[in-house]
């Protein structure tokens, strides 16, 4: 099953929201952690969810 990193994104961010955080909250995580890791991806050649690719960002964040 392909799933599209935008659409994963939208559906944890939405998620957040039914949480009830607050919107200053939701778009901390938007920018400061999912625009990285989607930028990462998308640098590598992919919108989608690839868990080889998310554990090479992780990787990658870890050596910073």
């Amino acid at each position: 099953m392909i799933i599209q990193l935008d659409e994963l994104i939208n559906q944890v961010l939405e998620e957040l929201k039914k949480l009830g955080m607050q919107k200053s909250t939701i778009n901390g995580y938007q920018y400061s952690a999912y625009n990285p890791i989607r930028n990462y991806c998308l640098h590598q050649g992919t919108a989608c969810y690839e868990p080889k690719i998310l554990d090479a960002f992780l990787a990658n964040q870890k050596q910073r």
